[in-house]
């Protein structure tokens, strides 16, 4: 409300200044009590649409279409009355329909041009003389038909574009939106998980203890004792916690979590094992009947270790999501490391892309497999946040263009961003060398 308010009152103060320019700066003739009743009009409407902003700061874009309806009438009013589309100011209808591209819906969008599109004919037909010196000016009428003709196609394009632009800023938007809601639940499962295997592992020094003692009191007491069904049920219920702080453990990432120590075990973790953290959730609900392989290329003594880290586990876990939902048999999940990068792939045995949609995959809400719709806005999640890891993700087509034999996504990024040893290495030298 604030912003169409705030348009509508420069409008109306412009219309005001113009017209008291040409009537007494230039002394043109032309029906001014007319034309000021409808720059008058225009600013009753503007107060009665600020009294309306005492309930809420937003209008419905019902109410939006109706005033942007009735200043398109007030436009063509005062162009009727002062020389039609010869007016210079008749680009002014652009004004309005801009607003509407922007902020309504594509029927408000296409009902708004349409009455445009009406008003200039109307106004191509019928208006009063343009206002000049010493009287009327004349201009051929095949002059005022191609403005009109310039007037339409205007419209018609500086609509369409904005529409289309807007639409795609707000998909952008949207997509944006979701991948922040997916990194946040990564991180707080990565947090979640962290404190869970921290309190497996910090709870099992003193339950180790108790379970001793409750042995040797076992061991010690009499079977005749009354006190020995407690000392038993005791030991059997320590062992029971035993077990289940050994399955929280299990399931929580071992080397994974985020918190503030960097030295922590649970920050960090060699390249394969945050690989299959991130394939861990999909390996058995999406596609139970298709496998998944781990390859690693390099050496063991070099393997990078890396930052646990929600960005790569949630985008690399869409990538493996995705190649399990269309394989047929097989899924490949390759870690490859040189001296200068990082590079972790993707392969499946499904369908592969389509190869008009190959170069736009990664666009919000883009599918790019023939068989079914399920890429888009998950592969879109996917290298935004590899982005942000300064990861670099490229998609091919297995085989030949012809005959595809699958898909491939490859993740590529320098060595030097992600590897701690390397990044500890430098550090260290620095240290050294000052």
């Amino acid at each position: 409300m604030r912003t169409l308010t705030l348009i509508r009152w420069v409008a109306a103060l412009g219309q005001a200044i113009t017209l008291a320019w040409v009537y007494y700066g230039l002394g043109f003739a032309f029906p001014a009590v007319p034309a000021v009743g409808a720059v008058a009009a225009l600013a009753v409407s503007n107060l009665a649409l600020s009294l309306m902003r005492t309930g809420t700061p937003w209008i419905g874009t019902r109410y939006g279409a109706l005033f942007l309806v009735f200043d398109i009438l007030q436009l063509s009013l005062l162009l009727f009355l002062t020389g039609g589309l010869y007016n210079p100011f008749a680009l002014l209808f652009l004004a309005p329909m801009s607003i509407a591209a922007l902020v309504l819906p594509p029927r408000g969008v296409v009902g708004l041009c349409l009455l445009v599109l009406s008003c200039i004919g109307f106004l191509d037909v019928w208006h009063l003389p343009l206002p000049w010196i010493d009287g009327a000016l004349t201009l051929p009428s095949l002059y005022g038909h191609s403005i009109a003709l310039g007037l339409v196609i205007a419209v018609v394009f500086v609509t369409s574009y904005i529409s289309v632009v807007a639409r795609a800023s707000r998909r952008v938007a949207e997509a944006l939106a979701a991948s922040e809601l997916a990194l946040e639940r990564e991180r707080r499962v990565s947090a979640l998980g962290a404190l869970a295997a921290a309190v497996a592992h910090e709870l099992g020094s003193p339950l180790n203890t108790i379970a001793l003692i409750a042995r040797d009191l076992v061991a010690e007491l009499d079977s005749e004792d009354p006190l020995i069904e407690d000392a038993t049920l005791l030991s059997t219920q320590i062992e029971r916690c035993r077990d289940i702080l050994a399955q929280l453990g299990q399931a929580a990432p071992s080397d994974g979590g985020v918190t503030g120590d960097d030295a922590s075990p649970y920050t960090k973790l060699p390249l394969h094992a945050l690989v299959e953290a991130a394939a861990a959730p999909h390996r058995t609900d999406t596609a139970p009947s298709v496998g998944l392989r781990f390859i690693r290329q390099g050496t063991t003594d070099d393997e990078p270790q890396v930052r646990r880290s929600a960005e790569i586990l949630h985008g690399l876990g869409n990538l493996i999501q995705n190649a399990l939902q269309f394989a047929h048999t097989q899924v490949d999940v390759t870690t490859t490391w040189t001296v200068h990068n990082i590079i972790v792939t993707v392969e499946d045995d499904g369908p592969g892309f389509s190869s008009t949609v190959l170069n736009q995959l990664g666009e919000p809400y883009m599918s790019g497999r023939e068989n079914a719709g399920h890429l888009g806005l998950g592969i879109f999640i996917a290298r935004t946040l590899l982005a942000n890891t300064g990861g670099v993700l490229t998609f091919e087509v297995r085989g030949s263009p012809l005959e595809s034999q699958g898909a491939r996504a490859v993740v590529r990024w320098r060595r030097d961003s992600l590897d701690l040893r390397r990044q500890n290495s430098v550090t260290w030298n620095k240290e050294t060398t000052s």
